[in-house]
């Protein structure tokens, strides 16, 4: 799967989860993050949305796979 078909395919799962998030302004979503320093991700929403880090094992392993390949995601 190259990088626009897996980026296809890491939207349409979202859609088919349901998730859905409203884009804020810049120093809302900087808000939140200060806010969440340290904080890791554990829905989608925190995923997604708020930009936090993450453990592998709360995506399912169809939409992380699509997420490393469309090189949307860096590991630390």
């Amino acid at each position: 799967m190259s990088r626009e078909p897996a980026l296809l395919f890491l939207l349409e799962g979202l859609a088919k989860a349901g998730y859905r998030f409203v884009t804020v302004t810049p120093e809302t979503h900087r808000r939140v993050i200060e806010r969440s320093a340290g904080r890791t991700a554990g829905n989608l929403r925190d995923v997604f949305g708020w930009n936090l880090p993450f453990e592998q094992a709360l995506l399912p392993p169809r939409l992380r796979d699509a997420l490393d390949r469309s090189g949307l995601v860096s590991r630390e």
